[in-house]
């Protein structure tokens, strides 16, 4: 029982940041601003001068489509340098051990274990396709069973905010040409053509 999210609003964005030390509240680093197609929203961080140095990330943050947006790789980066002379010389692009500068790599891993995640994902992607299919309403989706995924009440999806999420979806699809099916099966971003193990995304 309680209430559930479902994969809804795939044409709908916005960003939201780990690791720094800055306001939650909009214009910043708000999870509920949405960024429609075709806008642009402006954020704006004031980072404190005296922020610890580190490697942080970020990515899209817009409930109901967070897991294919992030999950399909929109994932970065973000990185505070050390103040200048904080760090040993050689860190700092001096030579280590006459052998010059050691080198920086910057890389971003999204990782997922496969042999975890394949049976929820497989449910999770029925469930997104069944959700956001124009062809049914909201009687034969709770009868369709396809968002149960174990649960002994599925008619946890409530009317009035389905409802909400398919006037948006028409609304989208009315403006835009894109594939809902595809959306949802590219959430499964650890699917692979090969068996078991773990596999990496890396952007």
């Amino acid at each position: 029982s309680g209430v559930h999210n479902y994969f809804h609003d795939f044409q709908v964005t916005n960003v939201h940041t780990h690791g720094l030390h800055i306001g939650g509240e909009m214009p910043a680093d708000s999870v509920f601003i949405s960024v429609e197609p075709g806008e642009d929203f402006d954020y704006v961080y004031h980072i404190p001068e005296d922020h610890m140095p580190g490697t942080h990330w970020y990515h899209p943050h817009k409930h109901g489509s967070t897991a294919a947006h992030a999950g399909g790789g929109g994932v970065g980066m973000i990185i505070v340098r050390d103040p200048p002379g904080t760090l040993p010389k050689f860190l700092e692009g001096g030579e280590y051990d006459g052998e010059g500068p050691v080198p920086e790599v910057e890389l971003v891993v999204l990782g997922l274990t496969v042999s975890q995640n394949v049976a929820a994902a497989n449910g999770m992607v029925k469930c997104c396709k069944a959700y956001n299919d124009v062809s049914m309403n909201y009687t034969s989706l709770s009868n369709s069973m396809a968002c149960r995924q174990g649960q002994s009440n599925h008619h946890s999806i409530t009317q009035s905010l389905w409802q909400t999420d398919r006037d948006n979806l028409l609304q989208a699809l009315a403006n835009h040409d894109f594939d809902v099916d595809q959306a949802c099966d590219d959430t499964k971003v650890w699917n692979s053509t090969s068996d078991g193990g773990d596999y990496f995304l890396v952007n």
